[in-house]
């Protein structure tokens, strides 16, 4: 199966005080972490963002949300729209340490599922979830309502609720599990996962 993977970067970071696409990890941006990894797992990335100049040194393809300020649900929506395969992968530019197994994981549940949300200790990750671009029209029919709850449009397709038992026992057990869902919105979650980059380095 192809794979587009989706990044979005249009959020306005406001708990953060600063782009939480831009902050550094070492010699990298966090949104150039998480590139590399979807360039890893899918066969093209697109970068969803309001502001191409922000981000023209990843040279990735590039569009804008067709829904103005109708925020993340409408960045779906765009990522999907430009997407040239059927199966999509949506991940946010504050995750830090996703990696690609486990995107690859999520994303095999789709020949039998319209969208698959990881549900992780009671949370939902739906921007680090996988969907088809059939769930196009649900989304939009959500956004023309002004109904802008990503989980809205769940009920409207053909949706897995992937828990930490549906994933391979090797993934599960990694000691960088968890770390897949960790997102940054304060700065105190930042200088939190600067310590945990450390220690991934010291393990390296």
């Amino acid at each position: 199966m192809k794979v587009t993977g989706i990044l979005l970067a249009g959020g306005k970071s406001s708990r953060m005080g600063q782009n939480k696409a831009l902050l550094s990890f070492s010699d990298r941006k966090t949104v150039e972490k998480i590139a590399s990894e979807l360039q890893e797992a899918t066969d093209e990335v697109l970068l969803v963002t309001n502001t191409f100049s922000d981000y023209k040194f990843l040279r990735l393809k590039m569009v804008e949300d067709e829904y103005k300020e109708k925020g993340p649900l409408a960045g779906i929506h765009a990522g999907l729209q430009a997407a040239e395969n059927e199966y999509c992968f949506v991940a946010a530019c504050d995750m830090p340490f996703i990696q690609g197994e486990l995107i690859r994981e999520i994303v095999s549940y789709l020949n039998e599922y319209d969208a698959v949300v990881p549900n992780i200790r009671g949370q939902l990750h739906p921007l680090f979830a996988a969907y088809r671009r059939s769930c196009l029209e649900s989304i939009e029919a959500c956004i023309k309502n002004n109904d802008l709850r990503i989980r809205s449009f769940h009920s409207k397709v053909s949706t897995k609720i992937m828990k930490e038992e549906d994933f391979s026992t090797d993934v599960r057990n990694s000691s960088a599990f968890l770390y897949n869902f960790f997102n940054m919105n304060l700065p105190q979650e930042y200088e939190e996962a600067i310590e945990i980059h450390k220690i991934f380095q010291n393990l390296d």
